[in-house]
């Protein structure tokens, strides 16, 4: 007896000691393989981020497409073509991922870069330009259907918060990394660096498996284990339970395959509620003005009279958004999705109304001492923009469809994310002329206004909650996780 005893505790210890083992690794794993996938996002900051500066040189007499300066229309058009490349190829994506496989879309989509950058290289026409910023859309715009999903699929509940703000973190970076060495290189040598990013990425994606959810998706139950214990550690007791639950909800979604109830699905309160939380969140972000306002911040500086190097400026803000979107992805578990937005769209109100207020001013007083104004309002904006509306995006859109309707969904969702970008990029120098900078700043402020009543009244929280929990409140359903926990509690009492 006593040996047995003995062995039973000795078995019970190893167990133990095996499950806080496979702890560590499997949280590291993840972050790992987030990590890796969002290189990707930091080539889609490239792409964006090479407008600033190289706008005044290719402005200039010394431009490098054909010596000949590219005017202001010339530039918006250098703009608004990647997204309409990114509208075009949203549906390919979504497409080939949910048939062929997450990381076959990982590699295809990332592809149409190479040339992309090359054809910026070598471009020695306006033309050439332009089919180069439209071919680097495309790569652009699959990353927002891979990206996302690759990460919500590999993470746990607990970290999925965090590491589904990484998305607007690296990009963050790409962007700034743009800024600091086209401000030190030459035009090719910004692109060559650029090109070697997108290589990095395609080297560094074959090192991570598969998605465990399309593995279970085409009944390959035996490379699903092995993805998550990659992911999850080797000795992790929930493995089998996450096999279990996913394999239970492919069966689910094997029964709804008819068009019937894909139709009913699509039409169904959730879903419908959520496409509307969904595009709603993408018009917070892309009428928040921020990406018109990286487009153009060399040029925004140069009108505002700062007493500082524009390019300099410009890379101090890019600085200080990464810190701002760091910041959101360790407080978006902890502090939650809605008050970070709240909070965040409420600051952009104030900040832009202040940018406005300065550009109004300027046309009649003289503001030369105040010149630092824009300087700070404009870190501000990237700072508290960085903290919610942009980085939460991709995320709760990522949180808010069930498996049956995402694919149609998220691809409606993104769509209208990257029409809206082409517009605000390509009508930004319009509305300047028509309203002036001033007119802008206070138009994004109304919008994001708005966009404090509409998260208030639409966006659930999502923090920490399973899909089927959020499913169940978006289709009304008060009895959630979090009323079903109070409950135990409350029975663990009286018991």
């Amino acid at each position: 007896m006593g040996d047995k005893s003995g062995d039973e505790s000795l078995e019970t210890e190893t167990l133990t000691a095996s499950r806080l083992e496979a702890k560590p690794t499997s949280k590291t794993r993840q972050f790992v393989a987030a990590i890796v996938i969002n290189i990707y996002a930091f080539s889609q900051g490239t792409v964006i981020g090479w407008l600033a500066p190289t706008v005044p040189l290719l402005m200039s007499d010394e431009s490098p497409i054909g010596g000949k300066p590219l005017t202001h229309e010339n530039v918006s058009w250098l703009g608004s073509l990647v997204c309409f490349g990114a509208i075009l190829v949203i549906p390919v994506a979504s497409f080939i991922s949910n048939k062929y496989s997450r990381k076959m879309t990982g590699y295809l989509m990332a592809l149409p870069l190479i040339p992309a950058w090359t054809m910026v290289i070598l471009a020695q026409s306006q033309s050439m330009l332009y089919a180069a910023r439209f071919i680097a859309g495309l790569g652009c715009g699959g990353g927002t259907v891979s990206i996302p999903q690759f990460v919500h699929e590999i993470a746990e509940d607990s970290i999925r918060g965090e590491v589904g703000t990484y998305i607007a973190l690296f990009f963050n970076s790409g962007v700034l990394f743009t800024f600091i060495v086209g401000s030190y290189v030459s035009y090719k040598v910004l692109g060559y660096v650029s090109l070697a990013v997108t290589l990095i990425y395609l080297a560094a994606f074959t090192l991570i498996p598969e998605s465990p959810h399309y593995l279970i998706s085409i009944g390959n139950t035996a490379k699903a284990r092995q993805s998550l214990e990659w992911l999850r550690g080797e000795n992790n007791p929930d493995v089998e339970r996450e096999i279990e639950r996913m394999t239970k909800r492919a069966r689910e979604l094997d029964r709804k395959r008819s068009i019937r109830d894909i139709i009913k699905d699509l039409t169904s309160k959730g879903t419908i509620k959520g496409l509307i939380i969904g595009i709603g969140i993408c018009a917070n972000l892309q009428l928040s003005g921020v990406l018109a306002v990286l487009s153009y911040t060399v040029n925004i500086f140069k009108d505002a009279g700062v007493n500082m190097s524009p390019y300099a400026a410009t890379i101090i803000i890019a600085s200080i958004q990464i810190i701002a979107t760091y910041a959101s992805s360790v407080l978006v578990d902890r502090l939650g999705r809605r008050i970070l937005l709240i909070s965040s769209n409420s600051m952009i109100v104030v900040c832009l109304g202040i940018l406005g207020g300065y550009f109004y001013l300027k046309q009649s007083l003289d503001v030369s001492g105040f010149s630092w104004v824009p300087l700070v309002a404009l870190s501000l904006f990237v700072i508290v923009v960085a903290f919610g509306a942009g980085s939460l995006c991709f995320l709760i859109i990522s949180e808010i469809f069930s498996e049956n309707v995402r694919i149609v969904a998220q691809t409606t969702c993104l769509v209208c994310f990257w029409t809206l970008m082409f517009l605000v990029i390509k009508l930004f120098p319009t509305l300047v002329n028509m309203f002036g900078l001033h007119g802008c700043f206070w138009f994004y402020a109304s919008c994001c206004g708005s966009a404090i009543l509409f998260v208030y009244f639409f966006v659930p929280e999502t923090k920490n909650r399973s899909l089927e929990s959020i499913l169940k409140e978006l289709n009304g359903d008060k009895d959630t996780e979090e009323d079903n926990s109070k409950k135990n509690t409350n029975s663990s009492k009286l018991v």
